[in-house]
């Protein structure tokens, strides 16, 4: 998995692909996540991951350009993840179904595809 913990806090981080290491630099990205438990972090994890794996891929086909990509990437990540807290904090709130939450991961890719990183 692409969290390790430390105290009480979860961490995201992703290896930078060996063929990438050249735009983005070869430290991991890392991300603080939320306070949460370790299930929340594990999905959060998953969507992050899911995120960054698209940019990588549209780095590699030279559909986004390389200039301060890292900055980029990680301004994506930060969006993505402030809106799955914001949405999951609500959700809980409101009692919504996993229908929505799957909603807000489909935006999240859409906005990846589209190379917007937020709405």
């Amino acid at each position: 998995m692409n969290i390790w913990q430390r105290g009480s806090g979860f961490t995201f981080q992703k290896r930078i692909p060996s063929d990438l290491v050249g735009a983005l630099g070869a430290s991991p990205i890392r991300l603080v996540l939320p306070p949460c438990g370790k299930r929340k972090a594990e999905r959060a994890a998953a969507v992050l991951n899911g995120v960054a794996e698209a940019r990588f891929q549209r780095l590699r086909v030279g559909i986004d350009k390389m200039d301060g990509i890292r900055d980029k990437v990680l301004e994506e990540l930060r969006g993505v993840l402030e809106t799955r807290y914001l949405y999951t904090s609500f959700a809980e709130e409101q009692g919504s179904d996993r229908k929505s939450l799957a909603s807000l991961i489909r935006d999240a890719s859409q906005r990846c595809q589209l190379g917007t990183g937020r709405s």
